[in-house]
């Protein structure tokens, strides 16, 4: 995790994700996830700020090696310094189904 903020700095990204279902009008599925975002100043592994999204989908292209998830996301709070934690962003991840890759950006406001 790469951040604007000295307060934070570098740490970790876990998800835990559900495909809900799929929009054949769109060639999308309609998935929700969960994040814990962990810096690693502070008490890495104990500080985490929760994040849900609001909105994520995850479309399919004409490139069958392609695929781009896109996402609106809420901050729901935390551990320890965090637990107060409020916020949103975004994310958009353009994913390679063959070697499985990705690559996107995140932008969050986070106030704690």
């Amino acid at each position: 995790m790469e951040t604007g903020s000295q307060r934070l700095g570098a740490g970790t990204v876990t998800a835990v994700g559900t495909v809900l279902d799929y929009n054949p009008d769109t060639n999308c599925l309609d998935q929700s996830e969960q994040w814990a975002l962990t810096p690693l100043k502070g008490n890495p592994g104990r500080d985490a700020i929760f994040i849900s999204t609001t909105t994520d989908t995850f479309c399919f292209t004409s490139d069958p090696n392609l695929s781009v998830e896109t996402a609106t996301l809420t901050v729901t709070g935390g551990t320890g310094p965090f637990v107060d934690a409020t916020g949103s962003g975004a994310s958009t991840e353009v994913v390679k189904t063959h070697p499985q890759t990705g690559s996107g950006t995140l932008s969050l406001t986070i106030t704690f």
